[in-house]
């Protein structure tokens, strides 16, 4: 649990390190860069539930950037084609941070991009490299593997999770 002080200094840091005005002029650094593209996407993909659900959403494309289907760095994930519905709806791109409910919506956002990141928690989705809201039925959920439900999303892998080995039995004494 974050202290009312301490989420206000986050909140802060957040808000200036990522630079939600999205400033184009703004010189980041690569690390930067990816952060801020996670960051976005669980904002747009996430704003309004739990914080599982998340970093869920970012542990999605950290995963995606671990496997060989997809792109290599967090940004070329989210930018390829109709794979986030933020990143094809045709709507603004820019996160607006209109009052408190905002606030700490995007600072959830941007700690759920830096935890996913970093590898600083284990994966919640077991790998998953996709999910979808619980309110549609996507044709391509029946070919993939279930890893979970966080909030309002469904997480899925293309593969079969590894079978649990039973550790071996101590011979008696």
């Amino acid at each position: 649990m974050i202290t009312a002080p301490a989420k206000a200094v986050l909140q802060t840091l957040f808000l200036a390190f990522f630079g939600i005005e999205q400033d184009p002029t703004i010189d980041r650094t690569p690390y930067e860069q990816e952060l801020a593209c996670l960051a976005q996407t669980v904002w747009f993909e996430a704003r309004g539930s739990n914080f599982a659900d998340k970093l869920a959403v970012a542990q999605v494309v950290v995963n995606r950037v671990a496997s060989r289907e997809h792109a290599d760095t967090v940004c070329d994930v989210v930018w390829e084609p109709a794979q986030f519905s933020w990143t094809a709806d045709g709507l603004s791109d820019k996160v607006v941070i209109e009052g408190p409910i905002d606030e700490n919506a995007w600072t959830d956002s941007a700690l759920a991009a830096l935890t996913a990141y970093s590898a600083a928690l284990p994966d919640l989705t077991a790998g998953a490299t996709f999910y979808h809201a619980d309110y549609v039925s996507p044709t391509w959920a029946d070919q993939l593997h279930a890893r979970g439900r966080f909030g309002a999303h469904l997480y899925y892998a293309a593969f079969e999770p590894a079978p649990e080995i039973e550790p071996p039995v101590p011979a008696p004494r």
